[in-house]
């Protein structure tokens, strides 16, 4: 049950990170590597839980932060360019989704 938790908030303060970093730089490293600060954590019922155990807790975070970030270019949300991955615009998307459409399949 512990370990739920532990994954639940890496999981939530791995996508509030991602979001910060995509709203602020339009792109993310495709090797980040999140660090914590853990007193930030301190409103959390489980941020106790996230320091008494910090290395997992950043593994877990980070695991997930690159699962997320393959899923979104998997989906079709993001672009690699050079090293980092990109946000695609509104704009962006709806030239592929016209693109997709008049494609013949």
């Amino acid at each position: 049950m512990q370990f739920d938790k532990l994954v639940n908030l890496a999981q939530s303060v791995g996508d509030m990170m991602l979001s910060s970093v995509f709203k602020q730089d339009g792109k993310v490293p495709i090797d980040i590597g999140f660090k914590v600060d853990f007193d930030k954590l301190s409103g959390f019922d489980e941020g106790e839980l996230a320091r008494s155990d910090p290395d997992n807790f950043v593994r877990l975070l980070n695991n997930h932060v690159y699962k997320r970030l393959n899923y979104l270019y998997d989906e079709g949300f993001l672009d690699k360019e050079q090293d980092f991955y990109r946000a695609y615009t509104e704009k962006e998307m709806q030239e592929q989704i016209k693109r997709l459409e008049n494609e013949d399949v």
